[in-house]
């Protein structure tokens, strides 16, 4: 590749589409308090590609080496995308070329980098959609959104911006748009806030007698309470293997476990039948204090599907139907 076939332009539009994906993914697969970074890396290695032609010895009074000319012709490239990401930012609901200046950016002349702001696929607080496409903006009118700078961290430049989208399924009936806070700091995201929280929707099969404990382990968790999330899930075991077997008493989680396993019918797979485990698991991330993401999501996990084994392979009842 030479220089010539990758320009600044290209800098732009790729590293712009960078920031749109890398938005969506946050609006839609993370809650408060959660992040994405940007990664340039597939960026800088396209950079890497460029060649350049060496100068020849007529020009200079020794040859340029092929190395010293792709650094010549890449030099530009990599500046231009370091004062990109170095530059405040800010976003609009148009998609279009950054078109800036080249060795201007930061100089407090040249306009900020514009970004496009991405449709969006989020649960809607005021209409029956599944998960309905959010266009950017307000009552559909186009939106600029400036962030605010609120500082620089080790040379980062630390922004805060709100972002609204307003329902497609709903628009028509004056649907309210839902607002979320987000904090850059150099290449990361994160939702600082939101004007409303999404719906929690938990699996039909949980009991409903002990289905709050659930929904609120994962309110906990969006919300960056991991510990209490875990714990949360704990209570919801226990709370549902008391209440069906019975037990009043106060005895060991683990015997409590035992006595559950014993109503669980003799043909239940034995890779669902994992309560017992999954509440010494997260005992003993409790007792460390141990806040970890990856049991909260294996053990979400372990429980739907336990419940969802139980539809297949109810408990053992008595001649009343009683467990």
């Amino acid at each position: 590749m030479q220089g010539a076939d990758f320009t600044l332009g290209d800098i732009e539009l790729s590293f712009s589409d960078l920031v749109s994906k890398n938005l969506q993914t946050l609006f839609e697969t993370k809650h408060l308090y959660q992040s994405v970074i940007i990664d340039p890396l597939p960026l800088e290695e396209q950079i890497k590609r460029v060649k350049g032609s060496p100068y020849p010895s007529s020009i200079q009074s020794k040859g340029e080496t092929q190395e010293e000319a792709d650094r010549r012709v890449q030099r530009p490239l990599r500046e231009h995308l370091s004062k990109i990401i170095s530059s405040p930012w800010q976003f609009d609901t148009e998609s279009q070329p950054l078109n800036l200046p080249p060795g201007k950016l930061g100089d407090g002349k040249a306009p900020l980098p514009c970004f496009r702001i991405p449709t969006i696929r989020v649960a809607c607080n005021f209409c029956d959609g599944v998960l309905p496409p959010h266009n950017s903006g307000f009552r559909d009118e186009k939106t600029l959104v400036y962030g605010v700078v609120v500082g620089y961290d080790k040379g980062q430049v630390c922004q805060v911006f709100t972002f609204p989208f307003q329902c497609q399924s709903c628009f028509k009936d004056q649907g309210e748009p839902i607002f979320y806070l987000v904090r850059r700091e150099g290449l990361k995201f994160t939702i600082t806030g939101r004007s409303h929280f999404p719906e929690v929707a938990i699996p039909k099969s949980l009991p409903k007698e002990e289905s709050r404990f659930f929904r609120d382990a994962i309110i906990g968790y969006t919300a960056g309470q991991t510990l209490a999330a875990l714990f949360l899930l704990r209570v919801f075991i226990e709370q549902y293997m008391r209440r069906v077997t019975h037990t009043t008493e106060r005895i060991r989680g683990e015997e409590l476990a035992d006595k559950y396993s014993s109503l669980l019918p003799a043909d239940f797979p034995p890779k669902f039948n994992s309560l017992k485990r999954v509440y010494e698991e997260l005992s003993e991330h409790l007792h460390s204090a141990d806040v970890s993401v990856k049991q909260f999501d294996s053990s979400r996990k372990d429980i739907e599907e336990h419940f969802d084994m139980l539809k297949l392979l109810p408990l053992k009842t008595d001649g009343a139907g009683n467990p």
